[in-house]
């Protein structure tokens, strides 16, 4: 568990994310500042982004995407071990990229 400091708690997007993190199977007995919960939360952040920006919703989705970027930006400054696996994700989804474009120019067609 780590301390929530204001600006998280005051972000209203982001409580209702955590408040839906923990309303969800596996979460209910969590306190908000448990790390899984705040993990969940972004994801709930990120979900709800998609579906808006998919709706052509651009304004309210990107309101959830700076809210997750916040979250992000705070639990990579709080526990180095998420920014560290946080990085290689981003590393991961990266190469997988570019591997992908690599394949295709390669390939004839």
């Amino acid at each position: 568990e780590i301390d929530l400091p204001q600006e998280i708690i005051a972000n209203e997007t982001i409580l209702g994310a955590i408040q839906e993190a923990q309303s969800r199977a596996g979460y209910t007995k969590l306190k908000a500042n448990n790390v899984r919960v705040l993990d969940k939360a972004k994801r709930v952040l990120q979900d709800k982004f998609k579906s808006l920006q998919r709706a052509g919703k651009n304004d309210e989705a990107r309101e959830y995407q700076l809210a997750k970027e916040e979250l992000v930006n705070f639990m990579d400054s709080k526990l180095p071990q998420y920014a560290e696996a946080h990085g290689r994700a981003y590393n991961m989804r990266y190469c997988s990229q570019a591997l992908w474009l690599r394949k295709r120019r390669l390939s004839p067609r």
